[in-house]
């Protein structure tokens, strides 16, 4: 009788399982290895997006550029219909700063207790007219460009938009720019050619005055030359500017017949106002603020 060699243990179905198990994973890890990028195709990867990222990123901030100054005329086109709306409950629009050489508590924008105080926009005489906010909602460019500063600026609460505060908002055109004047503003059918007479417009002011490092909201829309305080006759000094350039270089202005439009600078920014794109509006005159 022949005699086999006797293996040292016996031979299960574990052993089939452990060199099925070693085969797939041999299989799985060549399948890997030929599936794993190389060095050179994760650069051309990482070259792509980055490239694509070049052109993608201006795009996209374009566009939020765009959708913030759209907010930025649909609150000016609210403020023109307000006023508007004020003016036919009382016969003149709302006037600018009624009390500002006396105890300064009131603006088109808001109200306050004492001139120590910020303006509480929920207060000011367009609130009910303004929607269910009650107040002036601010223009997020100008959110953007405001710092630490900013928060105690004089004028807050007006969201960033100034008021034509001599052509409409007093009758400083007809008694000179004085405490009578500033206490009553126009009646809607005295006003200039409601086409080319500014109501509102994107404002801001460089502070402090004689060394500006940061800007605060401001609720007047400065025209080019001051008026005489005793008379409505314009002088030859002209005014600081207050219309802020703030989208891309360009500003909404809202007409006095409801339309707005985007306006670029016809006159050159000059040394801090440069800075913080400050500018005035139209020629080296008041044609755009006065009653002609």
């Amino acid at each position: 009788m022949i005699r086999y060699p006797q293996p040292n243990r016996a031979f299960t179905s574990y052993d089939l399982h452990d060199k099925a198990i070693s085969r797939r994973r041999d299989r799985m890890g060549n399948e890997l290895r030929r599936n794993a990028f190389t060095l050179l195709e994760l650069l051309v990867v990482m070259a792509s997006i980055s490239l694509l990222a070049t052109f993608l990123l201006p795009a996209a901030r374009k566009a939020h550029a765009k959708a913030q100054q759209a907010f930025c005329r649909s609150q000016q086109r609210q403020l023109v219909i307000a006023n508007m709306e004020y003016a036919y409950d009382h016969d003149t629009f709302v006037p600018a700063a009624p009390d500002i050489f006396g105890p300064n508590l009131t603006r088109w924008h808001g109200i306050r207790d004492a001139d120590s105080q910020p303006f509480d926009g929920s207060r000011g005489p367009l609130a009910p007219y303004i929607g269910k906010e009650n107040q002036v909602r601010i223009c997020p460019t100008l959110l953007g460009a405001l710092s630490k500063k900013s928060e105690k600026g004089f004028e807050a609460a007006c969201g960033g938009y100034g008021y034509n505060a001599v052509g409409i908002g007093s009758q400083s055109y007809i008694y000179g720019f004085n405490d009578r004047s500033l206490s009553m503003a126009m009646p809607p059918e005295s006003i200039g050619p409601p086409t080319l007479t500014v109501m509102f417009c994107d404002t801001a002011l460089p502070q402090p005055y004689d060394s500006p490092d940061h800007i605060i909201e401001y609720s007047f829309a400065e025209p080019y030359f001051f008026l005489d305080w005793k008379r409505p006759v314009e002088l030859e000094s002209r005014t600081f500017p207050s219309v802020h350039f703030r989208h891309e270089q360009a500003a909404n202005v809202a007409w006095a017949d409801g339309h707005i439009s985007s306006e670029v600078p016809s006159v050159p920014f000059e040394n801090e106002e440069n800075k913080f794109q400050m500018g005035w509006l139209g020629e080296p005159s008041n044609a755009y603020f006065d009653l002609k």
